[in-house]
Parts: structure tokens; C-alpha cells; sequence
């Protein structure tokens, strides 16, 4: 049946936490998503592949993606997705929404930290807009790696929504998606 997108309710912690330790098993101690979900600056949406069982319709979340919304700027804390859901467009699926929301939520800018060895996820937040703005020394305490910040500075523009509008087209088509507005 395929994939579908929501905002995050309580009972999605657990499985996100879950989803967090396979996606990054040592990079950061584990977020308390039962916290987040009544922390009124973040703003979490979650992905759940939707299948036909025995007993009509099964979901499994996959992926979440959140941010943090102050001073006008959505700061992208997470996006994960499960080890054995990566390499089908999910990934850029909760990007494109996260920034759909920040949008929605009457954001400024849009901004996030980055390993600096991940060439993927830079080659994707490059491709939405995001632009190298800074570099914070030895942030991830598993190895100590630097982490890259970028920064997309004007996402409520016209000319950047027609942007995010036609890579949302070209992402939907090329994965099968069908992009519908976030339920709250």
C-alpha cells in the first residue's frame, strides 16, 4: 500500500528511540521522544511503510524526522531512517516534509549539523537549498568528528517554495510517492 507520513503522536516514541539506536547506535545519547513530544519548540512527523496483513492494513515506522522551531528558524535535529528502509527515497521523503512544516509553522530558515564525512546527506541538504554556513570542532563525542552546519537562508520566499516544489514533484515521481499535507 506504501508509505505514509504524520505528525508524531506520544505512542510513537518508543519506536522512534528504537529507530534512533539502529540509525545512530553510537553517535549521541538516546533523545527522550516522550520529552520532545511536549516540548512546544520541537515539532517531530514520523513515516510508517503501510502493508495488508491477515487482518487488513499493518503499519511499521520507518523513519522520523524533527526540529526545533525558535526565532523563526526550524533547526533540523533528526532525520533517521531504519537500516534495512535506507536507499528508497525516505530519507529526502522527511526532509521534504520537515520543510513543508517549518514552512507551514511560518519559519525563516531552515538550518541542521551534518557529519562532515557524510557526502550523502551533504549531497542531499545541497540539493534543497542548504548552504555550508559553519563548522562546530569535534562535535559527535562517539569519534569526535567535526559537524558541517547548514543553513538555508530564506525558505518562505517564492522563489525558494517553487524550488522545493518541483524537487517535492521530481522526488515523488521518481520513488512512486504521493506528497499529501501532514496530518496533525
Amino acid at each position: 500500500m506504501g508509505y505514509k507520513v504524520r505528525i508524531m503522536q506520544q505512542e510513537d516514541a518508543l519506536q522512534m528511540a528504537e529507530i534512533a539506536m539502529d540509525a545512530f547506535p553510537t553517535a549521541q545519547p538516546p533523545t527522550n521522544y516522550q520529552r520532545e513530544f511536549r516540548n512546544p519548540l520541537a515539532h517531530y512527523i514520523v513515516v510508517f511503510d503501510t502493508a495488508v496483513g491477515d487482518d487488513g492494513p499493518v503499519q511499521y515506522m520507518v523513519g522520523y524526522g524533527g526540529f526545533w522551531l525558535m526565532a523563526g528558524e526550524a533547526h533540523i535535529v533528526d532525520i533517521a531512517v531504519r537500516q534495512t528502509y535506507r536507499r528508497r527515497g525516505l530519507g529526502e521523503l522527511l526532509l521534504v516534509c520537515l520543510l513543508d512544516l517549518a514552512v507551514a509553522l511560518n519559519s525563516l530558515k531552515a538550518t541542521l549539523e551534518v557529519r562532515a564525512s557524510n557526502a550523502p546527506a551533504i549531497a542531499l541538504y545541497e540539493k534543497y537549498g542548504f548552504v555550508l554556513e559553519g563548522r562546530r570542532r569535534r562535535y559527535y563525542l562517539d569519534n569526535n568528528e567535526d559537524a558541517l552546519i547548514m543553513t538555508v537562508p530564506d525558505i518562505c520566499l517564492d522563489e525558494y517554495l517553487r524550488r522545493l516544489d518541483e524537487l517535492k514533484t521530481r522526488h515523488a515521481a521518481r520513488w512512486g510517492f504521493k506528497l499529501y499535507p501532514l496530518a496533525r
